[in-house]
């Protein structure tokens, strides 16, 4: 019997993980978009966010558009004002108590702007919303506005959000309240860094959170180039990784494949190519007349093109296959092929769905 339940736990834990890298490896949005968050409520109003492009905190505040304060116009007229204002693209509403409620006035708003909305999963937003993070980033506002914050954070980059999300609460897998909490944690942050080395991290706005994951790198040695950041401004390059305090020649050489800066005048370290392989890279490009910038950018479809022929010719041992690989990937997030958000301005009943939507 016992063994028969471990082998249940054993697939709860496995389908967690399979679901979880799903919704880890989500599209973001454009870097370009500022996006508001609406948390829809009763009696206690509904919250409002907006989140700028660099991921902070611009303006909240609380709208009544529902019974018993019934004040629909006074909302549509904040939250109109709110989308000018701050150049709003994208609305984000949470999908729990008064979102059917509430898809009428977004669509109120977007018909006189040019925001679109979506609805998006509350799942594990309360429980971030109270806890001591959420408490130190925003300690002047109260947990219930927190909420709207986390929602149009959570569309605008998935990934970075969902992990600052008690992993019981994202409401993916089986039986999660039945399987142990180390167990589901320990997958959570399994996934969490396949997904984050793949994708790979900007040094330069990447919080604790997300660094501490990276291959190498400690809880203290995270929070140390954070604390670098701070004191000197952005990273020039990965070489300045090297006078963050703890970050010795071993993690260096473990991490810096990962952390990426993209105002770099190398313009490999915007990308997942190690620096222990540039020159290689370089020579490569040179040997086979390969514009480096160009592909690193995306840019040279030509060089591109060529440089597949070159993995695809056999020439290249595995390694150096892999490197190639990552030069021809460039500056390009994995996640580019995935289908985007669905935003819409008008579809909000099912007779306005026509064939072909």
């Amino acid at each position: 019997m016992r063994s028969i339940k471990n082998q249940a736990l054993e697939e709860a834990i496995k389908a967690f993980g399979v679901n979880l890298r799903h919704l880890f490896m989500a599209k973001p949005l454009s870097s370009s978009a500022v996006v508001l968050g609406f948390d829809p409520g009763f009696a206690h109003g509904c919250k409002v966010a907006v989140v700028d492009t660099i991921m902070q905190l611009k303006q909240h505040f609380t709208v009544y558009p529902h019974p018993p304060q019934r004040k629909r116009q006074d909302a549509i007229n904040q939250l109109v004002k709110a989308v000018q204002r701050h150049g709003v693209s994208h609305i984000v509403v949470g999908n729990g108590t008064a979102c059917r409620e509430s898809i009428p006035l977004i669509e109120e708003v977007c018909s006189q702007t040019q925001a679109k909305f979506c609805v998006a999963s509350e799942a594990g937003i309360s429980a971030w919303s109270v806890s001591q993070s959420a408490q130190e980033e925003f300690p002047d506002i109260a947990a219930t506005n927190r909420s709207a914050v986390m929602l149009a954070r959570r569309v605008r980059d998935p990934l970075g959000e969902l992990l600052r999300t008690e992993p019981s609460c994202l409401s993916v897998g089986m039986y999660q309240k039945d399987v142990p909490s180390k167990q589901l944690e320990e997958a959570a942050v399994m996934e969490a860094q396949i997904c984050l080395h793949a994708v790979g991290v900007d040094v330069n706005s990447a919080g604790v959170h997300i660094i501490k994951q990276i291959s190498g790198i400690t809880p203290s040695v995270a929070k140390e180039i954070i604390k670098f950041r701070a004191e000197h401004g952005p990273f020039k390059n990965r070489i300045a990784l090297k006078k963050v305090k703890g970050l010795g020649p071993k993690i260096f050489d473990q991490c810096s494949g990962f952390l990426m800066v993209f105002d770099s005048p190398e313009i490999l370290d915007a990308t997942r190519v190690h620096p222990n392989d540039y020159k290689f890279a370089k020579d490569l490009c040179q040997r086979i007349g390969v514009n480096l910038k160009g592909v690193i950018d995306q840019s040279d479809h030509r060089g591109i093109a060529k440089l597949k022929r070159h993995v695809e010719s056999g020439q290249l041992n595995a390694n150096d296959e892999a490197i190639c690989k990552l030069v021809i990937m460039g500056q390009r997030d994995p996640r580019d092929t995935l289908i985007e958000p669905k935003f819409n301005q008008k579809l909000t009943r099912i007779d306005q769905i026509r064939s072909g939507d």
